[in-house]
């Protein structure tokens, strides 16, 4: 028989309120929630949300992933990955913006050239046809597409990457 709710009294959340939430505790849960760097693949059906930020039009994906086997693993290194479940979430945008500090295209325009060309690939579609964002946006939302979770030095992590999945 599930317990039963209680509620607080307004001491009892004052009391709760004061105490810490140690930076072990803190660390030990975001590891737990945090994907280890590899590949997975996505578990459709991803959450798709359309915004725009200072004009540009841009894709927000959300959803599960399941991790894959890593084709190899240096010597003495653990499998984390494989059968590792969790959520992602990615944005594109086909409206190209390049960094400042080195020209190069950002992260939203190099993950919707990657949409583009795994969505080419799903279909047999040439290089030569133009294809619609919305067509683009519905394959990467209903099916399953594989990713690469990568790790910055700071230890965020984000996708870097995204491809046709992988067995």
């Amino acid at each position: 028989m599930p317990e039963e709710i209680k509620q607080l009294t307004p001491e009892e959340i004052h009391a709760a309120g004061q105490e810490e939430f140690g930076l072990e505790q803190e660390q030990e849960l975001r590891e737990a929630l945090e994907l280890p760097a590899g590949s997975y693949n996505t578990v459709p059906k991803m959450t798709l949300t359309l915004t725009t930020l200072e004009g540009r039009l841009r894709a927000r994906f959300y959803g599960p992933v399941i991790g894959i086997k890593p084709a190899k693993l240096a010597e003495g290194e653990q499998d984390r990955v494989t059968g590792r479940k969790g959520m992602v979430g990615f944005t594109m945008s086909s409206q190209v913006v390049y960094k400042p500090e080195t020209g190069n295209p950002d992260n939203s325009s190099k993950l919707w050239s990657n949409a583009v060309e795994l969505f080419r690939k799903s279909y047999a579609i040439p290089a030569t046809q133009a294809v619609k964002r919305v067509d683009v946006w519905s394959h990467i939302e209903n099916y399953p597409i594989g990713i690469r979770v990568t790790h910055l030095p700071d230890g965020a992590a984000f996708v870097g990457n995204l491809s046709v999945p992988k067995e």
